[in-house]
């Protein structure tokens, strides 16, 4: 059985595609020298789990199959341990509207794994594995990408982003409810998928970030561990009796069961030490039960247990089971365990500071043969008692008369194949901009997309620019919900406005929920491609008092659009995916309110506001919004001319709310002027 998350997670990111298949991305250091090379991201750390720094190309040695191979291209890579803080809270807190795939250099990734599999039911420990993601998702930096998952509630997580807000959200949907140390109706049929789910979504993690082999990687398993018990799985080698090896007088629960998970367990976390050796991701394992809290809460239901039930069962041991799981679990992946402590942010910090420092490094494999088999890699550097991570291998390519890979190279006429990492690719500079509009069908709302293309100028107005795209939505078990492909051609030739040469504008419809718009572009030139990602929430807008559409900018100049017609039947202008503009520029927001009120339209009242970088207002408007403002649908458009002409160059946050009664709505963009 594996858990619904460890499947969610898989469509994080995008199992359905292959890593060979994928597109260099513009995140990683570039490696270019007009060979193919097998990049490696090398963690070099002292005695003391320190960062060694100033280390060059000539004190590595790579050794792929026992064979010495040649350094073609080194860099260092040091990120802060603390990012500046920003001089007032809505530059962090609130997330731009628009994501770019060519913006972000050096990204860590890490993938927040909070455990309701094993989380026992006592509101303390859950309010502290809260406590302990919202220390991580704080101190990531700018380019780092995170993802929040479950171990059991796949449909509560949250893919990669750098969105901070969703992040939180997802923190603040972890429950428990699903483990409790008191089986009634035996030990397989109550315990056993609790235990597996975390390592088998472990597993699936480490098994899908082989997929993004250009960023530090690591995973940060929040949760008090797993009772893995090696005696008794080795009993059942023994050909021993449960009960005469514990020397003890009680009853098992299904001996036999117990044994089989027990050996399952172990060969899970095998597979797991092996798929984190591949991707080079190091394990940080965080024990939400502090010092006692763990040990107090067993010591309870062993009390309970024992007046209720005649069975002896294996979570009613102690405490240090749980933890040796931790540490196994950190020690074979090269990560740490924080245990017996209340204080958990040494340990966060200390797990940045490892993620922060680290060499990346090419190499050019003496082996060309394209054989599909496994290259095992050694990574040494000539520091004594230094501490080195680096992945243990990779598998070659193979030629295209292998079955998958003539599968593969026919896949490369699609741009989907941009699809097939966990990170965006970059080849095709892509920034997306999407909102949401209510249809007069309330099943159904309109996805309004903006897709902005850089193009290199020897593209314009040819067919060398045009571009194969298709835009998907998936929901949060990954399924495809909705899908479009577009051919494009390149835009007329001119300088690009705001260096964007043209836009692209198109709608998906979606029932209410959580999608991840996922785009990938292939252009007709050079075969390059890009893809580009963004979540979406589409409101369901007859629920709600009152609701806001999305906000769309428009802005003369703009770049030019080689299809404008594609939202004509949503909104009456043509959105923009800019968010930088000219002090002569002319900028407006669009955007609709819906009430939707039992008893009739009520007045109400719209606040707007802008605010600059030091959180001083700019703009404070605010107007009320009469009963017959509204249309017989209850919708009322609005536009709102920025005062982009007597705004400093500067970054700016615009907000908008609608409120009618207690009822409110909000949103914000943020914009710049150069």
């Amino acid at each position: 059985m594996r858990p619904s998350l460890a499947l969610s997670f898989v469509g994080l990111v995008c199992l359905a595609g292959l890593a060979a298949a994928q597109q260099p991305s513009q995140y990683q250091p570039k490696f270019r020298a007009g060979i193919d090379v097998v990049e490696l991201d090398v963690s070099v750390l002292d005695k003391n789990r320190q960062p060694i720094h100033g280390l060059t190309a000539d004190d590595f040695t790579i050794r792929e199959n026992s064979k010495p191979q040649p350094i073609v291209a080194f860099k260092p890579v040091d990120i802060p341990e603390e990012a500046p803080a920003p001089e007032t809270p809505w530059i962090r807190d609130v997330a731009p509207d628009v994501r770019r795939n060519d913006e972000v250099k050096d990204p860590r990734v890490f993938v927040i794994v909070m455990d309701d599999a094993m989380a026992v039911p006592e509101a303390w420990i859950l309010a502290s594995t809260r406590k302990i993601a919202r220390q991580v998702i704080a101190k990531l930096g700018p380019s780092d990408l995170a993802a929040v998952t479950f171990t059991l509630a796949g449909a509560d997580s949250q893919e990669l982003t750098s969105d901070h807000a969703r992040l939180l959200a997802a923190v603040d949907r972890f429950s428990s409810g699903f483990h409790d140390v008191m089986p009634t109706k035996g030990f397989e049929i109550a315990e056993e998928p609790h235990f597996l789910a975390p390592l088998r979504t472990l597993q699936a993690v480490a098994e899908a970030l082989i997929a993004a082999p250009q960023s530090r990687k690591a995973i940060v398993y929040i949760s008090s561990g797993v009772p893995v018990d090696y005696s008794e799985a080795a009993v059942r080698s023994l050909g021993a009796n449960s009960s005469s090896v514990r020397g003890s007088g009680a009853t098992t629960v299904s001996t036999t069961a117990m044994r089989e998970m027990q050996i399952r367990l172990i060969d899970d976390m095998k597979e797991v030490f092996t798929q984190a050796r591949l991707a080079n991701i190091n394990v940080y394992c965080i024990d939400s039960g502090g010092l006692d809290g763990l040990d107090s809460y067993l010591a309870r239901k062993r009390v309970e247990a024992r007046m209720t039930v005649n069975q002896w069962v294996p979570t009613y041991e102690d405490g240090n089971r749980y933890r040796e799981f931790s540490q196994t679990m950190a020690s074979n992946t090269g990560g740490l365990a924080v245990i017996n402590t209340n204080d958990f942010a040494p340990g966060i910090a200390q797990m940045f500071r490892e993620n922060g420092s680290y060499y990346a490094i090419g190499y050019q494999s003496t082996d060309v043969r394209r054989d599909g088999s496994y290259r095992r890699i050694e990574v040494k550097v000539n520091r004594p008692g230094a501490i080195v991570r680096a992945k243990s291998g990779y598998y070659a390519e193979r030629t295209v008369n292998d079955q998958k890979a003539a599968v593969m190279a026919a896949t490369k006429a699609l741009p989907a194949q941009a699809l097939a990492g966990a990170l965006p690719s970059g080849d095709v500079p892509l920034q997306l901009a999407v909102t949401t509009f209510a249809l007069p069908d309330p099943k159904v709302s309109a996805v309004a997309i903006t897709l902005g293309v850089r193009q290199p100028a020897d593209t314009a107005s040819t067919d060398a620019g045009a571009l194969d795209l298709v835009f998907t939505a998936f929901t949060t078990q990954q399924k495809q919900q909705a899908t479009q492909s577009l051919h494009v051609k390149s835009a007329p030739a001119g300088p690009p406005s705001g260096g964007i040469a043209y836009e692209v504008v198109t709608r998906l419809d979606l029932p209410p929920g959580r999608y991840t718009l996922r785009v990938a572009a292939k252009r007709a030139g050079d075969g390059k491609g890009g893809s580009v990602y963004t979540d979406v929430d589409v409101p369901d807008f007859t629920q709600q008092v009152v609701a806001l559409s999305g906000v769309v900018l428009t802005a003369t100049p703009s770049p030019p659009n080689p299809a404008p017609g594609r939202l004509q039947d949503v909104v009456p202008v043509l959105p923009t995916s800019l968010r930088e503009f000219a002090s002569s520029d002319n900028v407006t927001a669009f955007f609709r309110v819906y009430e939707r009120g039992k008893t009739g339209l009520a007045p109400g009242q719209l606040a707007i506001r802008i605010l600059d970088q030091h959180g001083a207002s700019v703009l404070d408007d605010q107007r009320p919004i009469a009963p017959d403002r509204f249309d017989a649908t209850g919708t009322a458009e609005f536009s709102l001319a920025l005062p982009t002409g007597r705004l400093p160059p500067g970054p700016y946050l615009l907000t908008i709310e609608a409120a009618v009664g207690k009822s409110s709505a909000r949103r914000d963009v943020r914009f710049r002027i150069r």
